[in-house]
Formats: structure tokens, sequence, C-alpha cells
């Protein structure tokens, strides 16, 4: 079981729909004249919109210290494919992996697309907060 927001956001990356800049400036160039991400200079696919990008890896190495064990099973692989095995939760928490990817996906999602059209500030440290 996971959030409900979340099932939008990964119905996405499973079918690659997911808005990222490259594919933005594709459809939009008059409104995204770069193909690359906003909070680094790296082309923003798919894959860096998830898990690539240094500012949203630093959510992820946090969230998986603070819930997952051990810290190495946090894996891209388990953001797109919710089929995989569930990375094991530290031994007090009563709540699954999938849960915990689930959960910062649709915070990682929600902050991303408040900077992009709102210019809220992208701060990790507010996504791992929980």
């Amino acid at each position: 079981f996971f959030p409900q927001r979340a099932h939008t956001v990964w119905w996405r990356a499973l079918h690659c729909t997911i808005p990222c800049h490259a594919n933005l400036h594709h459809i939009l160039p008059n409104r995204f004249p770069s193909p690359s991400c906003i909070l680094s200079s790296d082309t923003y696919l798919q894959q860096h919109f998830l898990w690539g990008c240094p500012r949203k890896q630093e959510v992820w190495w946090t969230i998986a210290y603070r819930f997952l064990a051990p810290l190495s099973t946090v894996q891209a692989v388990h953001i797109p494919d919710i089929t995989s095995p569930s990375p094991p939760t530290l031994p007090d928490l009563a709540i699954d992996g999938q849960c915990v990817i689930a959960t910062t996906l649709v915070a990682i999602w929600s902050a991303h697309w408040r900077l992009q059209f709102q210019g809220k500030t992208f701060w990790p440290q507010h996504k791992r907060a929980g």
C-alpha cells in the first residue's frame, strides 16, 4: 500500500511519460527554452528527474539513511518498478519500503513542480523532514 498521489508519479515513470525538461523542451520550446535541469546543468531526462539530479540524490540518501536498512538497498530500479522487491525498512518502523519510496517520490515531484511553476526553491532538507 502506498499514497494515492504516488500512483500518478509511478504510472508516469512506468510508461516513461515523466514531464522532464527534455520532453517539455521538445513539446513547448518557448516555455522551456532548454532541455537542461534547472537545479543542475545536466541533461534533464526522466532518470535525472526521479533519481539522478544531485539535489534529489541528497533527498534519496537521507531517506535511505533514516528509514531503510541497509542503506545500499535503495536504488534507482526501485523507483520505476513497483514490482521489484521492497527494500527493507529499519526494524522499528511499521511502514513498507515501497511506501517510503512512494512518499518520497510524491515529495520530490511536488517540490520540483513548485520550483518550476511557482518559483519556490527546492530545499532537500524540507523533503526529508518526514
